[in-house]
């Protein structure tokens, strides 16, 4: 069945609407109007750092084939992550290799890479959430264990098997895409030396949100911020919604426990810190899109 262009925007919209009508928006635009522009400044600080680390990232996966010099992959990534935004689980993202078919790099090699990456995410975002999972009801904390160690496992077999699971696949799955996707084994310290670099990019994610909070006085651990983060960065990708609207937000405010007295604080500092991200990131790859095209 397949699902009405429309359908989900609305649900976006839906949600944002409900979570609205809980919160009391007069407190919660005085909380932003008081937000200390220094913090707010540091969470975007934050959120470059970021896009350079992930930029970084790619860089180490599409070495093994070319080396590009990363003043030319920043603004093709950025510009990647922009268009991913609004896109129903970030699934545009794998347009950002179509540049790269100019330096002579294939579409299966560079899809490849993305692959990595998107696998390499899911699993920090996992590792990064299980503090959280306590919180849950215990069939859920049982079923979200039973995915990230499975996610792991699938993730080991590929580090050590890909070339025959592709083959698996292949034979398996009746999809034009894969036919396309030649196999390669990337080599071990690449891998690894990707895998740092994403924890470290998603911990400064992490830090955009502690900013923001911080500039609205709220004085959260840095580990229960990353920890309800990365859950709700979780339960945004598989919502389908565009950027997660709405049920990222919705499972922050949850992961967290706010109480009525703070939502208004508490919804302020995840806007502030979602804008800081989302909302600069997209800004910034949108700038950068003309650049990408015109080289």
């Amino acid at each position: 069945m397949k699902i009405p262009k429309w359908l989900l925007p609305l649900v976006s919209i839906a949600l944002i609407g409900f979570l609205l009508s809980q919160i009391d928006l007069k407190a919660t635009a005085g909380v932003l109007s008081r937000a200390d522009l220094g913090l707010v400044a540091l969470a975007i600080c934050f959120t470059t750092i970021s896009l350079a680390l992930k930029t970084v990232r790619w860089q180490i996966l599409l070495s093994e084939k070319q080396a590009i010099p990363f003043k030319e992959l920043f603004p093709i990534q950025v510009a990647g992550i922009a268009t991913s935004n609004f896109s129903p689980g970030k699934m545009l993202e794998a347009l950002k290799v179509v540049p790269l078919k100019q330096r002579g790099l294939t579409y299966s090699y560079s899809m490849l890479t993305v692959f990595w990456e998107r696998g390499f995410d899911l699993v920090v975002l996992f590792g990064f959430s299980f503090s959280v999972i306590s919180l849950l009801d215990p069939a859920v904390g049982t079923v979200l264990t039973a995915i990230f160690i499975a996610l792991v496992a699938a993730m080991l077999l590929m580090f050590r098997h890909f070339e025959k699971i592709l083959t698996f696949v292949k034979k398996h799955v009746k999809l034009a895409v894969l036919e396309e996707v030649k196999p390669h084994s990337f080599k071990k310290r690449t891998l690894f030396a990707a895998f740092l670099v994403t924890a470290v990019a998603w911990l400064a994610d992490a830090g955009v949100m502690f900013a923001s909070f911080r500039a609205v006085g709220l004085d959260y651990e840095f580990m229960r911020i990353l920890s309800a983060y990365a859950a709700s960065i979780i339960v945004g990708v598989v919502s389908f919604l565009p950027g997660g609207i709405g049920s990222t937000e919705a499972a922050f405010l949850l992961l967290l426990g706010t109480t009525k007295a703070v939502l208004p604080q508490v919804f302020g500092a995840i806007l502030l810190g979602r804008l800081a991200s989302l909302g600069f990131s997209s800004l910034l790859g949108f700038a950068l899109l003309p650049l990408v095209k015109k080289n």
